[in-house]
């Protein structure tokens, strides 16, 4: 393994890059600590975004559409300490900001996230285009967007070589990076059964979004005569046994259930309810 940049950057001789066991060692070594570098980068980018900046004063614009820029003892910081020659300019700063905001949220939002860590490419800007499938600047991840983005970390994908990865593996370049995000914002996922060549409609089951997600500004209480989560666990309960009754001779009906992602909406309505 060369010692120094100059002993790196020599032109490499047959006995420099040997097809042996330590050449791949220190490769990986090199892809290991170069991953790890980037990450922490922008690990930093995302806490010094996150933690300096404040409301514009007159007008519109500033770093997000929340109309917030960075506060003056940031850029005096950043400027005396020559961070441009490390980050460039604001916008770059930017895009590790927000690739470290998706870092920070696939390890702690998901049980399989140090796992997923691994799988994500090594590429600031492929980071930050995959950070906005969670939404735009500032704003909260909606659980369709967490979805989504778990989906694309477990389905399995046939590269040219024939091994198979996943939509979201350590090489995927900025372009298919960009396309991905660019055709999910495009379409909108089903949620619902749909009539089939082989199965027809019989009924959809609705409930109003405003009464279910209608709770006391900082107790969380419910609101009197609103129906609860409770009340939907039970109906999906009687309607799974009424279905079962009429399979018993024909398993002719199928059911489909949304109670998990509704369970994970009314609870963050909850939460942000109790903090009002």
């Amino acid at each position: 393994m060369p010692q120094s940049n100059q002993q790196l950057f020599k032109e490499p001789q047959a006995k420099d890059v040997p097809l042996s066991d330590s050449t791949a060692a220190t490769i990986h070594e090199f892809n290991k600590s170069t991953r790890a570098s980037l990450m922490a980068m922008c690990w930093y980018a995302y806490g010094l975004r996150k933690h300096n900046l404040k409301k514009k004063q007159g007008g519109r614009g500033g770093s997000n559409r929340q109309s917030l820029e960075y506060k003056p003892a940031f850029w005096r910081w950043y400027t005396k300490e020559k961070l441009a020659e490390v980050y460039g300019s604001v916008s770059s700063f930017t895009h590790y900001a927000f690739a470290g905001r998706l870092l920070v949220y696939v390890r702690w939002q998901y049980a399989n996230g140090a796992r997923y860590l691994d799988q994500l490419p090594a590429s600031v800007y492929a980071l930050y285009y995959l950070s906005q499938s969670l939404g735009e600047r500032g704003e909260k991840v909606v659980p369709e967007a967490k979805r989504r983005l778990q989906r694309w970390f477990a389905a399995p994908r046939q590269d040219g070589s024939g091994i198979t990865t996943h939509v979201i593996h350590p090489h995927l370049t900025v372009g298919e990076a960009k396309r991905l995000v660019d055709g999910a914002q495009q379409t909108t996922e089903p949620h619902a059964l749909k009539p089939t060549q082989n199965h027809i409609l019989v009924a959809s089951i609705l409930v109003s979004k405003a009464d279910l997600l209608a709770f006391v500004k900082k107790t969380g209480a419910k609101r009197r005569g609103t129906p609860t989560l409770a009340d939907i666990k039970a109906l999906e309960v009687k309607l799974k046994k009424l279905i079962h009754e009429y399979n018993k001779t024909s398993a002719s009906f199928l059911i489909e259930s949304h109670v998990i992602d509704i369970e994970e909406t009314y609870n963050e309505k909850l939460d942000y309810d109790k903090k009002i």
